[in-house]
C-alpha cells in the first residue's frame, strides 16, 4: 500500500508535550473537515501529495530523534494508517496530532500518544467531535483547544466541566490575530477549572519555521 504524503521533515516541535524537541514530521494529505482558521490549507483538500510507501516514509525519517509526528490533514483518516503508524513505532514515540472528528481506538499503542483537538465554535466543526474519543485519553495524551474569542471559551469551559475527570494534559492555543496570550495566560491564572491547563505557544511560528 501507498500513502498520500504531503510532505516529511525535520524540525522543532512547535507545541504541546514536546515542545521545542527536535522531531521528524510526517504530513498526510487530506482532511475530513474544514475549520475557518486551518493554517495547513494546502494540506487540507488532499490535491498536493506524494504516493509513498511505508519502506520509503521510513527512510526520510530521522530516528536519531527517536521522536515522529504524524500529521495532516487528518493522519487518521487514511486507509491501513494503523499500519504505517506500527512501523513508525518500533523505534520511535509517535506523535499523532488528530482533529478530534475520528475515532482514536483502533490507533492506540505502545509507543503512540495522541494530540486531540476539540473544535470549538470558531472552527465551524463543533458538531463533528467524536465524543468517545475524550473517555478514551490517558494521562499521556493531550486534549488541545484553539481559541478565537468569548464563544470558544464558554464553549471549551463547558465541556471541561461536563468532563471533569479528563487525565489528559490540557493546552490552550490562540488563533492568530483572534485571541492574544495575555488572556489566554490571565483564564488560566483565574479559572478553576484550567488550573492544571497550560499556554500552547506555537513556538516554530514564533521563531519563523516549518
Amino acid at each position: 500500500m501507498k500513502y498520500r504524503i504531503f510532505e516529511i521533515f525535520d524540525s522543532l516541535e512547535g507545541e504541546g508535550k514536546r515542545t521545542g524537541l527536535p522531531a521528524s514530521f510526517v504530513r498526510l494529505s487530506g482532511c475530513n473537515l474544514k475549520c475557518d482558521w486551518c493554517d495547513t490549507e494546502k494540506s487540507q483538500d488532499g490535491k498536493f501529495f506524494t504516493l509513498m510507501s511505508i519502506s520509503e516514509i521510513l527512510d526520510k525519517v530521522n530516528n536519531s530523534y527517536t521522536r515522529v509526528t504524524l500529521t495532516g490533514g487528518e493522519p487518521l483518516m487514511h486507509k491501513d494508517i494503523d499500519l504505517l503508524i506500527s512501523a513508525l513505532a518500533k523505534n520511535n514515540e509517535v506523535n499523532i496530532e488528530t482533529n478530534g472528528s475520528m475515532g482514536i481506538t483502533p490507533f492506540k499503542q505502545q509507543n503512540v500518544f495522541f494530540t486531540i483537538d476539540y473544535k470549538l465554535p470558531s472552527s465551524g466543526q463543533t458538531s463533528k467531535m467524536f465524543l468517545d474519543n475524550y473517555k478514551q485519553l490517558t494521562a499521556n495524551d493531550v486534549l488541545k483547544f484553539v481559541i478565537a474569542g468569548k464563544e470558544d471559551i464558554d464553549c471549551m469551559l463547558e465541556f471541561l466541566n461536563s468532563n471533569i475527570n479528563i487525565p489528559a494534559q490540557i493546552y490552550l492555543n490562540a488563533v492568530y490575530d483572534k485571541m492574544d496570550l495575555k488572556t489566554l495566560s490571565n483564564l488560566i491564572i483565574t479559572t478553576p477549572l484550567l488550573t492544571n491547563a497550560k499556554l500552547g505557544i506555537q513556538l516554530h511560528k514564533l521563531i519563523g519555521i516549518r
